[in-house]
């Protein structure tokens, strides 16, 4: 069993769980969220930034079919590694991230890919403290925005974090694992 989580980017509270979900089903949760989201608040959320083992690229074009804006971690596969070392320095950008903390200048590589005939960005980010890149994939046309997302620090929207969590436990909801 599986627990899907979404909780407000400014206010930090769980907004919506489902303790009960299957790891078949898990890919439709992004947009059964979305649906429950536009029962509960009449609109759909702005914006969704979630892990991208959470859903499918189906599910990431059809998020963008209804103008939810989404940014995703995507998995940091060896052959994209091997890709983005082999970028010259003049294809990363150099910026300043208005952010707390020791890593403020980073760089970046953006790439457009295509997601069942849907145009996203991917965005690779070094300086961020990691090893390797960090890799972003999104439907956002912003990238100053984009680089620092943090729930203070969206301009136009607060973002929804959602989350899955395994439970090895069938009676657990997963809360706090």
């Amino acid at each position: 069993m599986l627990t899907f989580i979404a909780q407000d980017g400014q206010q930090h509270t769980i907004i919506y769980a489902n303790a009960e979900l299957t790891a078949r089903a898990q890919s439709g949760e992004v947009i059964d969220f979305c649906r429950f989201y536009e029962r509960t608040h009449g609109e759909l959320p702005k914006l969704l930034v979630f892990d991208g083992k959470l859903t499918t690229h189906e599910h990431l074009a059809e998020l963008d079919e209804l103008g939810v804006a989404f940014i995703t971690l995507r998995q940091r596969s060896p052959k994209l590694i091997a890709t983005l070392e082999q970028l010259p320095a003049n294809g990363w950008t150099k910026t300043r991230l208005d952010r707390a903390g020791k890593h403020k200048t980073a760089t970046y590589h953006e790439h457009p890919i295509t997601l069942k005939g849907r145009t996203c960005r991917q965005l690779a980010v070094k300086g961020l403290g990691r090893d390797q890149p960090t890799l972003l994939l999104t439907n956002r046309r912003d990238v100053v925005d984009l680089l620092w997302v943090k729930p203070e620090g969206v301009v136009d929207h607060q973002p929804l974090t959602l989350a899955r969590r395994q439970c090895n436990n069938p009676g657990h909801s997963g809360l706090g694992t």
